[in-house]
């Protein structure tokens, strides 16, 4: 999306736990909208993009899509939900309409839900209502209590908002911290260069393979990662064996709320190194000849 739709503002440290922080990011995910139940073409006018602001007054930008994919942003793009997938579903049978918003943690689970009631009050504004329980929806659509009432407005011709990339690629000068890891085996390499971004969309379109592989060596072998793009991933250029290389340092976006509440987009430009944490971390080698995986090593845990 153009920077032009985002305006600068700062945005306010959140809660004091990473629960707390997601179910504040959710009830403000909450805010957009599905509405007019009239007919059946007004099914669709959720589609798009919306904005609103935060309980502190900072603009948010958000998208409905299609398949039922709610991506979210903060001021100049930042991903509000720090690299998880959120979605929603409705009920137009409902009247108000019933709209719930789930966010989703590895392997696709549920992880945080919310429940509210929105009404169309325009063809370019919306009227959400939710309890101060996001897992509870309102008994009914009042407007009595406005910290509980929040208006959106649709940005008509607006683009569409690209999908946060869950994935960075350094340049060699990057190569040794990245394999200076604390909790797991790295490979030992002969050299260094600089893939280039053919060879990552290669890579990231072979990446599912990485689920037929089962961890090796130290610290916690006999693990599989099954949903390997769920994690954010930052790559190298590395030569091992005389073969060109692309070395994966991946890890869940749990690390970044947890280490940097404040800092999003902190782990674009730095090296991420992880301490302990299983399968919240891993890496492995990528060989842009043969395109395939190998040598995925997974982070101890202190309750291994």
């Amino acid at each position: 999306m153009a920077d032009s739709i985002f305006v600068a503002a700062q945005p306010r440290p959140l809660g004091r736990n990473h629960s707390e922080k997601l179910m504040h990011r959710l009830i403000i995910t909450s805010l957009l909208v599905i509405l007019s139940f009239e007919n059946t073409s007004s099914q669709s006018q959720h589609l798009g993009v919306w904005n609103g602001k935060d309980e502190a007054g900072n603009p948010l930008f958000f998208e409905f899509t299609p398949d039922n994919k709610l991506i979210t942003f903060q001021v100049h793009g930042a991903d509000t939900l720090f690299g998880k997938e959120a979605r929603y579903s409705t009920d137009y049978s409902k009247n108000p309409v019933w709209l719930d918003m789930s966010v989703l943690a590895g392997d696709m689970e549920v992880e945080l839900t919310a429940k509210s009631l929105v009404r169309l009050a325009s063809d370019s504004e919306m009227i959400l209502i939710r309890g101060k329980d996001p897992n509870v929806r309102p008994a009914a659509f009042s407007l009595d209590v406005k910290e509980n009432c929040i208006v959106l407005h649709k940005l008509n011709g607006a683009p569409r908002i690209s999908e946060p990339a869950k994935s960075v690629l350094f340049d060699s000068t990057f190569v040794d911290e990245a394999l200076k890891q604390c909790s797991r085996e790295v490979p030992q390499i002969e050299g260094k260069w600089n893939p280039s971004q053919a060879d990552i969309d290669e890579m990231e379109s072979d990446m599912g393979a990485i689920a037929d592989l089962t961890s090796e060596g130290c610290c916690y072998s006999g693990v599989q990662i099954h949903n390997p793009k769920f994690y954010c991933r930052q790559y190298v250029g590395v030569v091992v064996n005389g073969r060109r290389m692309i070395y994966v340092n991946a890890f869940s976006p749990d690390n970044i709320d947890a280490r940097n509440p404040a800092k999003i987009g902190y782990w674009r430009k730095h090296i991420e190194v992880i301490c302990d944490g299983g399968k919240d971390a891993w890496g492995c080698l990528y060989n842009v000849r043969t395109h395939q995986f190998s040598q995925l090593s997974v982070n101890g845990s202190r309750n291994e």
